[in-house]
Formats: structure tokens, sequence, C-alpha cells
């Protein structure tokens, strides 16, 4: 990819999946079609009480497992928006594995009360 004028966009959002495009895109979500695709989703607590989500990562054929913190589907959305910018960049899958699971996050978001 010439990293300049790629564009990344959500494949599981209609409207952004319809428009034809005149630059190389990468789509992510949810369906096996998408360039970068997590499945296998998982949502778990911890001996603590904390969340965290499994998934599945596909980019571009090559996968790894990944565990984020967190108890939100959006997490995952923002993971694999994540993936695919690194990916552009040409980060190594086992990189970009390894930056999500290193994501912190911010206290209270997703928090359940």
């Amino acid at each position: 990819f010439d990293q300049t004028c790629v564009g990344i966009i959500n494949g599981d959002v209609p409207l952004l999946d319809r428009v034809k495009y005149a630059h190389p895109i990468i789509r992510f979500g949810y369906k096996k079609n998408h360039d970068v695709v997590a499945s296998n989703v998982h949502i778990m607590q911890d001996h603590d009480g904390s969340f965290f989500t499994k998934f599945l990562l596909t980019s571009f054929g090559q996968k790894a497992e990944v565990t984020i913190k967190g108890n939100h589907a959006g997490f995952v959305t923002n993971a694999l928006a994540a993936a695919s910018a690194a990916h552009a960049l040409n980060v190594s899958l086992p990189d970009i594995a390894c930056g999500l699971e290193r994501y912190q996050g911010h206290d209270g978001r997703f928090q359940i009360k």
C-alpha cells in the first residue's frame, strides 16, 4: 500500500461498505470477507472481577489470538481499526497483537454499574 493514500473503513457499516473508492481500502469488521476480521469473540471475567475480551484476529490471511482488557464489543471494533492502520504502516501481526494487548484503556469506560 501507498501509506499516504489508504482508506480504513468499518466494512460492517453498510453505508461505508457500498461506496466505491478511488484509492486502496482496508475493510475491517466481523464479516469474513474483510481484510481485518475479529472472530470467536468472547467476553470473560477474571478471578479479580475485571473483564477481558479474547478474539481471533485475522489480518490479510494471517491469524493471531488476542486478549484485550474490557467488556464491550466496541473495544474489539477499535482494536480492528488500530490493527488496520498498523497493517497499512507495515507493522507485523505479532507486533500488532502485542500492542493491542498492552492497551490499558481509561478508568470508568464501559464500566458495569
